[in-house]
């Protein structure tokens, strides 16, 4: 029986690490709620720039180039935050194989640690993921986990 049961944990669902990097940070540009979108093509990524940029007041940067063949956009929102002073790093990025596929993100905030402008804020954060390592997770129904 105590054979069977080890089985049984090894054969959970397996993580697999994804190669990204960031490539945008900003205060601003986001949602309320934490939310994160995935972007798969041009189109998809042109949107969501457009929608970011919206909230800029100066004139809004040209959407980056992103070689769709080799990589996937994921966009951290993490929600409202009281001051412009916080800061997110996403430090790790993966996902669950399972019938719902989950993608985990690690994220770091960090509050001001001096007086900050009190404004409301809605940060985002852009990455460029491996798309030969995502294993079509973002082609289901998948969950999200931001662990902090």
């Amino acid at each position: 029986m105590k054979l069977l049961f080890i089985l049984i944990c090894a054969a959970g669902a397996h993580e697999h690490a994804l190669t990204f990097e960031e490539f945008y940070n900003a205060p601003t540009g986001g949602f309320d709620q934490e939310t994160v979108l995935v972007a798969t093509d041009a189109e998809s990524f042109g949107g969501l720039w457009g929608q970011v940029m919206g909230y800029m007041m100066d004139k809004p940067a040209a959407v980056p180039q992103v070689d769709f063949d080799s990589w996937l956009v994921v966009a951290y929102f993490p929600g409202t935050r009281p001051t412009l002073g916080f800061r997110f790093e996403v430090n790790g990025l993966s996902f669950l194989e399972g019938k719902k596929p989950t993608l985990v993100l690690r994220v770091t905030e960090t509050p001001p640690k001096e007086v900050a402008a009190q404004m409301i804020s809605r940060p985002v954060v852009m990455l460029r993921v491996s798309r030969s390592e995502a294993r079509g997770w973002w082609e289901k129904d998948f969950k999200v986990s931001v662990e902090r």
